[in-house]
């Protein structure tokens, strides 16, 4: 299989710009070389606009409607598929926080249960989330891309120091007072907790294009398995200036464990992502594969933003949505998905021989949360510096 992609949001490290909250990627799959099955045809349909090349934003929604139709009948004869994501960069940010902080393999203050079970740690996540006030946010991101792993330790200390002045004010008391343990854990102890990215490449990872992209793969794979299909070639739009973060997360992606990770209540992962592919960065003047994609994901993003595009464009978006894969890294999304797979959870009481074994359950992890903290603490004056032995 041969993928074709773009990008579109792309404000860097700037996850603040109200002018784009969103970043989307989209991928163009086919079984054989689209550039070399379909191009001539591509760019027949350029010309016919009085153009060079199929670019979206200068083209607007007459003169894509104009060719709507030609371009859906290409795209099914080569049998073409879709994988769309979309990110939400304030989400992708709280999420950030929220693993930094309350990930209690590190953090000893957190609660184990709030963050290994997942519908508890996306609740959490949501209430803590619309709990941290924008400038908070602001200095977070600046530790977490500080090149100085003191700078990113000390950032860390004072955003959870001013963390727990807000907390106090949050309604739900419960949620409050798990938050407020990891939080004086995490302040107390901010040199057990990993934040700090040796390396750009490193950092980069953190960012909405690269961790755009591995949602993207996933859709990838996905249609990569379902067709019995390897995928050979991926050529990705080189305008992104974050290539080689690109092509460094793909490599790590292809060449993970292809064994799947199972987690509590269902959840599996499998890092590996496009084994054996190849990823390639094309000007777009030279892959019609990607002036489509960019065509396509200029639409899918007038419709997100519900902007008006003309029927036949519609009707070639229909096409993309019937045989495409969409993820959505969002506030709204990730609850939609959350409600879809675990509101069941919340329709009735649990039978009391389930609520006497959860209590037991969650006796017997706070007696293991505060043994560890004192373990810690105990090694921490054992060193004769106070500090860790890493």
């Amino acid at each position: 299989m041969y993928a074709f992609v773009d990008e579109s949001g792309n404000t860097g490290q700037n996850l603040f710009d109200e002018a784009q909250p969103i970043f989307t990627t989209l991928a163009l799959l086919t079984r054989s070389d689209f550039d070399k099955l379909a191009g001539k045809k591509v760019l027949g349909l350029a010309a016919r606009l009085g153009v060079a090349e199929l670019h979206a934003a200068e083209l607007g929604t007459d003169r894509i409607e104009e060719i709507a139709p030609e371009l859906q009948t290409i795209l099914k004869d080569a049998g073409a598929r879709f994988a769309i994501s979309r990110l939400e960069k304030r989400y992708l940010l709280a999420s950030k926080i929220f693993d930094a902080i309350f990930d209690s393999g590190e953090n000893l203050g957190a609660a184990w249960h709030i963050y290994n079970i997942r519908p508890l740690r996306l609740m959490l996540l949501f209430k803590f989330a619309a709990a941290v006030p924008e400038p908070l946010a602001r200095n977070f991101w600046a530790a977490m891309m500080a090149k100085n792993p003191q700078v990113a330790e000390a950032g860390l200390g004072k955003f959870c120091e001013d963390m727990l002045e807000v907390i106090p004010s949050m309604a739900d008391r419960g949620a409050a007072e798990r938050l407020e343990q990891a939080l004086v854990w995490a302040r107390d102890n901010s040199e057990a907790i990993y934040l700090h990215s040796s390396g750009k490449l490193a950092r980069h990872g953190h960012l909405p294009n690269t961790v755009g992209f591995g949602n993207l793969l996933d859709g990838i794979e996905k249609h990569s398995k379902r067709l019995g299909k390897q995928i050979r070639l991926i050529r990705h739009d080189e305008q992104s200036q974050f290539a080689a973060a690109l092509k460094f997360w793909h490599e790590t992606f292809a060449n993970a464990s292809p064994d799947a990770v199972e987690w509590l209540y269902g959840e599996k992962f499998v890092m590996q992502k496009g084994y054996g592919s190849k990823l390639e960065m094309s000007s777009s003047k030279d892959s019609p594969g990607i002036q489509v994609a960019d065509t396509l994901l200029w639409l899918f993003n007038r419709l997100s933003a519900r902007r008006e595009i003309g029927p036949a464009s519609w009707d070639l978006m229909r096409q993309v949505f019937r045989h495409g894969f969409q993820t959505d890294f969002s506030f709204e999304g990730v609850e939609r998905a959350a409600l879809e797979e675990y509101g069941h959870m919340f329709d009735s009481e649990p039978p009391p021989d389930q609520i006497k074994a959860a209590r037991k359950m969650m006796a017997e992890l706070e007696s293991r949360r505060q043994q560890r903290m004192l373990d810690y603490a105990e090694s921490k004056k054992a060193l004769p510096t106070g500090g860790t032995s890493g």
